[in-house]
C-alpha cells in the first residue's frame, strides 16, 4: 500500500498545503484573519476538522455560538444552494 499525500487549498488565500501544515497555516493566514476580522461581528470561531478518510478532510470556521446539531456548511460559509 503506498503513502498517500495529500494537499489542501486554503479557501482564503488559495495556496497549497500538506495536511500537516494546514491547521497551522489557517492560524497565521491573513487573508483569513482580515476575512474573520471584517465579516465576523466580534464572533468567535471554533475550527473544526472534517474527515472522511485518508484521503478527504475540511477544516471550517464554526461560530462559537451555534450549536452542531444546527450547523449547516452551506449557511455558515455563505455558499449558495446548487
Amino acid at each position: 500500500m503506498s503513502n498517500i499525500k495529500s494537499t489542501a487549498k486554503c479557501y482564503y488565500c488559495k495556496e497549497e498545503f500538506s495536511k500537516t501544515s494546514c491547521l497551522k497555516h489557517l492560524g497565521e493566514c491573513e487573508k483569513r484573519k482580515d476575512y474573520l476580522k471584517l465579516n465576523s461581528k466580534k464572533q468567535d470561531y471554533f475550527v473544526i476538522k472534517v474527515e472522511g478518510d485518508k484521503k478527504y478532510y475540511l477544516y471550517l470556521d464554526v461560530p462559537t455560538n451555534i450549536l452542531l446539531k444546527d450547523l449547516d456548511v452551506r449557511q455558515i460559509m455563505n455558499v449558495e444552494k446548487i
